[in-house]
Parts: structure tokens; C-alpha cells; sequence
């Protein structure tokens, strides 16, 4: 073999490599930037949340909302922390309550009155945030996320709201 054969294997070689490295960290970039439009995505549904319950609070306005989760959770978990977690034997329970049993993470963190009211649930809880002068008319209630979003209905009290689920129908226990 000559030399300058040698020299344009090498540079195929090189090429190649080059090329590969290349489009590995264009793939690489494009689940990144994925992952950070998720991201964003589940930050703004926070805060247009926080915003809707905010400007929810005067006495006697009644909001039904339908959620656009943005986030890629299967459920979205509410609970009042004003009332107190439910036994750990909780028989009484309604299905979408938080109990011991079936949501233990945002049981304990309820029952140890952390600071969050509100979680999204894949498995288990994975994300959860505070959002102030909200209340929970069955003292809490998860929804599944649905491609249509989450349907709720907020009740302004005038120092707080108060998120009911549909199949609450009135409910106020407040």
C-alpha cells in the first residue's frame, strides 16, 4: 500500500468519526432542548395556576376551568393544608382522595404539614409546589391528566378559593 492510499484511509477514518461525534451531540441537543420545553411548558401551567387562583379570590366568583396540564404527569394532586390528613385506615375515603395507602409521599408531607398543596403524580408524587389561599372542598382530590386537560371549579371566598372537582357538584365545606 502507498502512502498517500494510507493518508485517505486515515482521513476516511476521521471523517467518519468526526461525522458521528457530530450528529451524536446534534441528538443529544435535541432531546436537551425537548426535555427544557417540557420544562417550561409545566412552569407556565404552574404559574397561570397560581395567577388564576390569585385573581379567583373575590367573594362569590365561581371559575370552571379546564386545565391544560402541560406536564408529563398522570395526575394532579390537591390538598388543603387548613385541614388535617385523613387517618392512615381512611375507609371512608372517596376515590381521587390522598390517602396513606395509595399516595404515601403526599400523605406524609400533607400529614407533616410541608408546605405544598399541590402534586404531580406519576407513580408516586415527583413534583409538588405551594400555592397560597387555596383550599380543597373534600379536603383533597387527585385528577387524572387527560389529552382534554383537568376540569375544576374554583369558588372565590374572598380571602381564599376554594378547588372543588366536578364530582364534588356544590360541595363547600368551608
Amino acid at each position: 500500500m502507498k502512502s498517500g492510499q494510507i493518508s485517505q484511509v486515515f482521513i476516511y477514518i476521521m471523517s467518519g468519526i468526526i461525522i458521528t461525534a457530530v450528529l451524536g451531540f446534534g441528538v443529544k441537543m435535541m432531546f436537551d432542548v425537548t426535555n427544557k420545553s417540557d420544562d417550561i411548558a409545566c412552569l407556565r401551567f404552574k404559574e397561570n395556576l397560581r395567577r388564576t387562583v390569585q385573581s379567583d379570590m373575590g367573594y362569590g366568583t365561581v371559575d370552571k376551568l379546564d386545565l391544560n396540564v402541560d406536564c408529563d404527569y398522570r395526575q394532579i394532586c390537591f390538598v388543603d393544608l387548613t385541614k388535617s390528613a385523613p387517618t392512615s385506615n381512611a375507609v371512608d375515603a372517596i376515590p381521587g382522595d390522598v390517602t396513606k395507602q395509595k399516595y404515601p409521599i403526599i400523605w406524609d408531607s400533607w400529614n407533616n404539614k410541608v408546605k405544598q398543596n399541590v402534586f404531580f403524580v406519576n407513580n408516586v408524587a415527583e413534583d409538588f409546589y405551594y400555592i397560597e389561599n387555596l383550599h380543597v372542598a373534600r379536603k383533597s382530590v387527585c385528577k387524572d391528566i387527560t389529552n382534554a386537560g383537568v376540569r375544576v371549579t374554583l369558588k372565590g371566598k374572598g380571602k381564599y378559593v376554594i378547588l372543588s372537582d366536578d364530582s364534588d357538584g356544590n360541595q363547600d365545606q368551608h
